[in-house]
């Protein structure tokens, strides 16, 4: 029984060696494994801007739309004025952000179908 065991363990070890030394060490398919990896960071990166993306969309229709509102029965135009165009520049520096966030999703999506 134990020279069986022996023997298992001695194929075992062979194999470990053939298989090492043939196929480039214990992990013959490294390269894959880094293509693998490189997807994946890319995939939770391509995530994190989507969320950023979401956060942008929120901010902006909250925050806009109580602004706004505020704003709406004030009989005073200097102030209707100064909240419109404080409005106007949320929204546009809003826009400028969703546009480099959607320019990154679509240099992300490339990136992966390159590989």
């Amino acid at each position: 029984m134990r020279e069986r065991k022996n023997k298992e363990i001695a194929q075992q070890f062979q194999f470990f060696k053939i298989c090492h030394s043939k196929l480039g060490g214990i992990y013959p398919n490294l390269e894959m494994n880094k293509q693998d990896i490189k997807k994946n960071k890319l995939d939770l990166e391509y995530q994190k801007n989507i969320q950023l993306l979401n956060a942008i969309f929120i901010f902006l229709t909250t925050g806009l739309a109580g602004f706004v509102g505020s704003f709406i029965f004030l009989e005073d135009r200097t102030k209707l004025l100064v909240g419109t165009s404080i409005s106007a520049l949320i929204l546009i520096s809003g826009y400028f952000v969703y546009q480099r966030v959607n320019k990154r999703l679509e240099d992300i999506l490339n990136q992966i179908g390159k590989l």
